[in-house]
This record gives structure tokens, C-alpha cells and sequence, in this order.
């Protein structure tokens, strides 16, 4: 198949995660993928842009994301029949002025009234009537790794990370309070750069934690710095479903979460990591430090999680099921 990704991303997040995964996928599969990028797209996606595009008319455009909906749908959407849009976000994400949280479904519909299939990434991202549209479910999946959670010396720090832009949403604000809760063996990585980095490291010398705090900055590769961890903290007040529980997971990290979005749809089962109900920072205290205290159901934990993965939410089975979408919406346009 022929495919046309629509992006109009400006940063890199979880959908130009999915992209900056599933296009070289399909690519490996035999079929084409080429992209449309606005001009200051994020550098990981315009690296996945190739020159020798086949130039042949796409069999299915999609549009990754709410903004490439906007941006392209109306033209794109019209001109081509089989066509794809890409949900990323909770749609009651409450992120952002109050009036675009209440605007935002009714501008999603009007928008999609000409796509042929609405893929979502879980089922807490958009209800299964929504707009009585045909919606797809597509978890997103990233590889298999081979790596394992490291064996934690009985000198050496537990290490607790989190993955993301620093910002009020990830709230890794709650991390370096939950730090200030824990006994001196406990270390915090963050992973990631954002618009609240130095307000956050201020923050951090409030509470008396700075020294155990280490401060990675923006970086393309998570798994470089996640695999010398023992525990993903995912904190956030709105998601969807993240790649970094996934990547956690992949190589042998249990994930701590809140119960938001989609992450009940990933650990609700108790298989890779434990969920707290969201604000309780003191059930996030308790959690991590049982899986301190028990090194063994640690192990077991995160072997349970890669086993997972390999099974449910790998990158294959992701892009299988993109592709098992793409061909029912061609089917149904021919």
C-alpha cells in the first residue's frame, strides 16, 4: 500500500512517537510512506522523509493528529477516499484554555466527517459512538527489547524515572515531592526538557532533593537512559496511551501510574506495574516502596511486563493493525 502521513506537529510527543516508529515499519513490511510536514517540524520526523518518494497517487492519506486534521482534512480529506485519522489524546484532555476542552468535540466531528476510519491509540481516548463514525482501536507498540531492569547493588540507589516534555501536564512536580517522602536511596531521573526545566530544578533545592535528581534534558532516546532504572513513574494528569510506559515495560521496568486515560487498559491487570488512583501520592509511596523492599516480585514484575509487550504491544502487532484498518477503509471506499 501507498501511504501519505499528514503531521503538523512542531514538537516531537507520543503521536510523532508513532510516526517516527510506525513509518519505518511499514517501510521494512514493502509499502510506501510518505510525508507531509509542516515547515518546522520536529528534526525526527523530517529525518524520516525520503527523497525517492514513488510519486504514485497514495492508496490511504492519514492524518496523525488533531492538527494535521485541521490543517490538511478539509483539502485531503475530500480529494482522496481512503483516509485515515490518527487519536492521540484524551479527547476531555483539559489541558489549555477551558473553552478549546469544550470546543474540541465538536470541532473533531465536523472535521472528521470525511475521513473513512477514525483510528484511536486506546479505548479511553475516544468513545465507541463518537460521532457514530467507524472507530478503530490500534494500541500503540514499540520493539521488543533484549535489555532487563538492572540487579540493584545493596549500596546503589534506587533509581525512579520519568519520561516526558517538563511540564504542569506530566507532573514531575508530584515526582520531586514524592522524592522528598522517600529515604535517601531513592534517586529520581527525568528524562526530557521542557518550559518548566529551571522552574523545576528551583523547586527541587525547596525540597531539599537536588542531589538526587538527575536532570537528563531533551533527548530522542529514552531507552539509552531508561534501562539503568527501576521504576517509571507516570504521574500525569491527562494521557492517552504513552509510549514510555511501553518502552518502560520493553525492557524490564515496572511502571507506577496514575489511573488516567489509557493506562488501566495497560496495567489494570496488575502485569508490569502497579496503578494508584490519580493525586494519591501517598499509594505511590507504598507502591514503589514495596517494590524496593522486594527485589524478587520486582524481577518478577518486569518480567511479566516484557512478556507483555511481546505479546499485546509490540511494534508489529501495532503495525498490523494499522494496516489491518488501512485495507478495511479501502475496501470499503472501492
Amino acid at each position: 500500500m501507498n501511504f501519505l502521513f499528514c503531521s503538523a506537529a512542531r514538537e516531537f510527543g507520543g503521536g510523532e512517537r508513532f510516526l517516527s516508529l510506525l513509518v519505518p515499519e511499514l517501510r521494512r513490511l514493502g509499502h510506501s510512506a510518505a510525508l507531509r510536514l509542516q515547515s518546522n517540524a520536529p528534526s525526527a520526523l523530517i529525518a524520516l522523509q525520503e527523497p525517492q518518494d514513488s510519486g504514485s497517487a497514495p492508496h490511504v492519506v492519514v492524518f496523525n493528529g488533531i492538527g494535521a486534521l485541521y490543517r490538511w482534512g478539509p483539502v485531503l480529506g475530500t480529494r482522496f477516499q481512503a483516509s485515515i485519522y490518527v487519536h492521540h489524546t484524551s479527547l476531555h484532555d483539559d489541558q489549555g484554555p477551558r473553552w478549546k476542552a469544550r470546543l474540541r468535540p465538536l470541532l473533531l466531528h465536523v472535521f472528521s466527517l470525511n475521513v473513512g476510519t477514525i483510528v484511536r491509540v486506546c479505548r479511553a481516548s475516544l468513545a465507541d459512538d463518537f460521532g457514530g463514525r467507524r472507530i478503530v482501536t490500534v494500541y500503540n507498540g514499540v520493539p521488543v527489547q533484549a535489555q532487563h531492569s538492572p540487579v540493584r547493588g545493596a549500596d546503589e540507589p534506587f533509581v525512579l524515572a520519568m519520561i516526558g516534555s517538563v511540564n504542569a501536564n506530566k507532573n514531575q512536580a508530584a515526582a520531586l515531592q514524592l522524592l522528598a517522602m522517600l529515604p535517601p536511596a531513592f534517586h529520581l531521573k527525568l528524562i526530557g526538557g521542557g518550559p518548566k526545566f529551571e522552574e523545576l530544578k528551583i523547586s527541587a533545592q525547596t525540597l531539599g532533593v537536588s542531589e538526587r535528581v538527575q536532570w537528563t534534558g531533551f533527548t530522542k532516546v529514552p531507552l539509552d537512559h531508561l534501562g539503568a532504572c527501576h521504576c517509571l513513574l507516570v504521574l500525569s494528569k491527562n494521557e492517552a496511551f504513552p509510549f514510555s510506559a511501553l518502552e518502560a515495560l520493553s525492557v524490564g521496568v515496572p511502571v507506577v501510574s496514575y489511573d488516567v486515560g489509557g493506562l488501566p487498559e495497560l496495567l489494570g491487570d496488575g502485569v508490569g506495574g502497579v496503578l494508584v488512583a490519580a493525586g494519591q501520592l501517598a499509594s505511590v509511596r507504598l507502591a514503589v516502596l514495596r517494590l524496593f523492599e522486594d527485589e524478587a516480585s520486582r524481577f518478577a514484575m518486569a518480567t511479566a511486563g516484557r512478556e507483555k509487550i511481546a505479546r499485546e504491544f509490540s511494534l508489529n502487532t501495532m503495525a498490523t493493525g494499522f494496516l489491518q484498518a488501512a485495507a478495511a477503509t479501502i475496501s470499503r471506499q472501492s
